[in-house]
């Protein structure tokens, strides 16, 4: 019969070998398990120079690169960077990290001074500190360049450790300057360029208010809140209760009465109208700006 294979342990060691053929109590006909070596493919930390034991490791002392061959769990991937943290070891150049090369020793940043929430940080704000990494967050910041010139999400106490959940980055987006009711053209006066809090933006926004202008609210947007796509749309080319060009052409004539507008209408939008004097009701195709053409 035919022959399955699967790893029926975590550490992917030993493949299991089975007959899919059953016998009267349902469990296959026969079953072999195999040690085997699996080699892979990894994005492994390794050393641009040579570092000595108890050196606090920075950015330019290690890079990634692919690893080929087989990993018990040893080495230290894309997900842990290094930086930060202490040798336990003295290493060679080009040598793959491991997880014994680390001590368990970390550098963590800590506030000389409370800082207010929403205050940008600024190298005289903090202080490095070493510590045991168990007696830390799992999130502390052990980068200085990942902390000078974010923000603060809250208030922070004087020797706070700084942690991940503590920054946010921030970005100039358009707001509202004013007041912008819907279905009016939105000018460039409407706007203002501000600076605001990542964690405060839910959809992306605008720098450029030229991608703004013309457009209209699809509703009533209050003064001071960030524009964005979902709040907008392109002006119709008509709208409703507007008087049209209503058009009607054969081959050989083509004759025009006004109308009014019985709905919006884009390019390609079928509205209905109503021809004036004679009050009746047509149906017309939206050609241009203010311009139907009669729908037989």
């Amino acid at each position: 019969g035919e022959i399955s294979a699967d790893f029926p342990f975590n550490n992917q060691k030993t493949l299991r070998l089975r007959c899919n053929q059953t016998n009267a109590n349902n469990k296959p006909t026969w079953s072999i398990h195999l040690k085997v070596n699996l080699a892979t493919q990894l994005q492994v930390w390794r050393a641009n120079k040579p570092l000595a034991a108890g050196q606090l490791i920075s950015v330019a002392d290690f890079s990634l690169q692919t690893y080929q061959g087989h990993d018990f769990g040893q080495f230290v991937k894309a997900d842990l960077p290094p930086v930060g943290r202490y040798t336990n070891s003295a290493i060679q150049t080009g040598s793959w990290l491991k997880n014994d090369h680390l001590s368990p020793a970390i550098q963590v940043w800590v506030t000389t001074q409370a800082i207010p929430s929403e205050t940008t940080i600024t190298a005289a704000m903090i202080n490095s500190n070493k510590v045991n990494r168990r007696q830390t967050s799992a999130n502390a910041v052990t980068s200085q360049n990942l902390i000078i010139g974010k923000t603060t999400r809250r208030n922070l106490a004087a020797g706070h450790t700084i942690t991940s959940n503590d920054l946010t980055g921030k970005q100039q987006v358009l707001i509202a300057s004013k007041n912008l009711p819907p279905n009016r053209p939105i000018v460039a006066t409407d706007l203002t360029l501000v600076w605001m809090l990542d964690t405060k933006i839910r959809q992306p926004g605008y720098q450029d208010k030229n991608l703004i202008v013309g457009k209209v609210p699809r509703s009533y947007i209050a003064s001071g809140r960030m524009i964005s796509e979902n709040l907008l749309r392109t002006p119709h080319l008509l709208a409703k209760g507007a008087t049209v060009k209503l058009i009607f052409k054969t081959a050989n004539l083509s004759i025009s009465s006004e109308a009014k507008a019985l709905a919006d209408g884009n390019l390609g939008d079928v509205i209905e109208v109503e021809v004036l004097g004679s009050k009746k009701l047509k149906q017309g195709k939206v050609i241009a700006k203010g311009v139907v053409e009669l729908v037989e």
